[in-house]
């Protein structure tokens, strides 16, 4: 298990990486579309459709393993907080567990809605140009299933180490 969350923190760096250029790659992108715009009176046309369905996609879905591996989630603990042990420990488990259940099903979904706009050829029509978008689409599945083997792991972590406080 081990070699496999060892892969499983490269991906998870790479996607970072991958959602940093492309956060760099936006900004340059509209920069230019509205330099062009406005001095050269010649906008680029897709600026928004490709900002949109790829650019910002990558920014929101790919640092999200990384980030849960980093404990970088926002947790508001009021009520589990002064909980210790054992009840600490069910409750953890418990959110883990639920967390695995939904990030499990939004990876599905997401798989689906891919293999179906990838099999249909999406894109999106400008009129002077068409922009194949189905490729965008594939993110948030790739995304998500690396969240998901993440969780995964910290829970069978910590199912086998029964002496921990919390999943943390």
């Amino acid at each position: 298990m081990q070699k496999l969350d060892d892969i499983l923190e490269v991906l998870e760096r790479w996607c970072l990486y991958i959602a940093a250029l492309a956060g760099a790659a936006m900004m340059t992108h509209v920069a230019v579309d509205v330099f062009s715009r406005t001095v050269l009176n010649a906008p680029l046309h897709g600026t928004n459709v490709v900002a949109a369905r790829y650019y910002m996609v990558a920014l929101a879905f790919l640092p999200l393993a990384f980030v849960s591996r980093n404990l970088g989630h926002m947790s508001v603990d009021v009520f589990t907080s002064n909980l210790r042990g054992g009840v600490r420990r069910l409750v953890d488990l418990f959110s883990t567990s639920l967390m695995l259940v939904y990030v499990g099903m939004l990876t599905w979904m997401a798989f689906e809605s891919a293999q179906r706009r990838t099999a249909s050829g999406e894109f999106i029509d400008l009129q002077i140009a068409v922009i194949p978008v189905w490729q965008g689409r594939w993110i948030v599945p790739l995304a998500c299933g690396l969240l998901f083997l993440h969780v995964l792991i910290r829970l069978l972590r910590s199912l086998s180490a029964p002496d921990r406080e919390s999943l943390q």
